[in-house]
């Protein structure tokens, strides 16, 4: 997806927009239809992956995790850095008033509270928020799913599997020639589909050793010796390639859950991986507010299971395919250890 505003002119755009009234959108919205937001005036922010620009009087609205990143100038807004531009931190907004301002939102459901989440627990919400998520969108296009072997995509690709929504399966026969990462990894076609992924799985399904770290510095738990304590894993190889020399190096002290809770959502919800690309819309259930927050609070058990072994991930893959588990890689992007 690609947008550039200057002033209060549409300058670019890639393909795959629709226009109804004085409004651009571009995605897809959990309960509800775009058009029915856009007719409805309701452009308060709901669950899902979209973007609605309004070209009479230049705002952009969004889902209420905000996918794509956002940069202005006092002329030019954009979801793609420019030179002098500022980046648009979430949870902030913005429209056109003779200049491009910014707008604070905040976190609103976002905050911690004392509700935590054992490893069992953690699944069966996930599983119930996943089932939902599928079964309350409305896909317009054909569903694609790249056969990458990824716990993520794996558990996505179940989730359908459970509610019974067909999909292809498809195999990345190149990658893609995007400069974004994200992008290079998509299936590639010029056809409108919908795409199921797992983006964001590592960072809000707590398998990022960096910020599992973090959320387990208020417990006195040190994931360098979590990981000496095995000699295989899912994760291990990962870890060892990318992971461990930043833990050593990292000055990040949390003496407190809440502010490790905070320090995490902010990382988290300002990590923009994916977005849509032309007429191949992304499908990032894993990108949730309510699934993030219970894996913020989730218990150090939980978390240390699921930052080494993958454990709360193919633990729900089981419960919603338990085929699925022989198609996973045994190691994560296949780095063994």
């Amino acid at each position: 997806m690609f947008f550039n505003i200057v002033r209060d002119n549409i300058d670019q755009l890639d393909k795959g927009w629709h226009v109804l009234d004085d409004f651009l959108y571009k995605g897809y919205c959990t309960g509800s239809s775009l058009k029915d937001l856009i007719e409805s005036r309701n452009f308060k922010q709901k669950e899902g992956n979209y973007c609605i620009i309004n070209r009479k009087q230049p705002a952009i609205y969004h889902d209420d995790f905000r996918s794509f990143p956002l940069f202005t100038d006092n002329d030019r807004c954009s979801n793609s850095y420019f030179s002098g531009s500022k980046k648009i931190h979430f949870p902030t907004t913005v429209d056109f008033k003779n200049t491009w301002c910014e707008n604070y939102i905040g976190y609103e459901d976002l905050e911690h509270d004392s509700i935590t989440f054992g490893f069992n627990g953690l699944a069966d919400y996930i599983c119930e928020r996943l089932v939902y998520l599928v079964e309350q969108t409305q896909f317009e296009f054909p569903l694609l799913a790249a056969d990458t072997h990824g716990v993520d995509s794996t558990l996505v690709r179940s989730v359908f599997d459970y509610v019974g929504k067909e999909y292809k399966l498809v195999r990345r026969e190149k990658m893609g020639d995007d400069d974004h990462w994200g992008y290079r990894q998509l299936y590639l076609s010029t056809d409108p589909h919908i795409q199921i992924t797992g983006y964001c799985g590592d960072e809000v399904l707590i398998r990022n050793p960096m910020y599992c770290q973090w959320l387990l510095s208020p417990h006195n738990v040190d994931l360098i010796d979590e990981y000496n304590k095995i000699e295989k894993s899912y994760m291990l190889g990962f870890f060892m390639k990318n992971y461990k020399k930043k833990l050593t190096q990292d000055q990040h002290k949390f003496d407190n859950i809440h502010s490790a809770f905070n320090h995490v959502r902010d990382w988290v919800m300002n990590d923009f991986q994916m977005w849509h690309k032309d007429d191949t819309i992304t499908f990032t259930p894993l990108r949730d507010r309510k699934i993030l927050k219970a894996c913020l609070q989730a218990e150090p058990d939980a978390i240390i299971r699921q930052c080494v072994h993958a454990e709360l991930s193919t633990e729900i893959i089981r419960r919603l395919n338990p085929k699925n588990l022989d198609t996973i890689s045994q190691h994560k992007n296949a780095v063994k250890p």
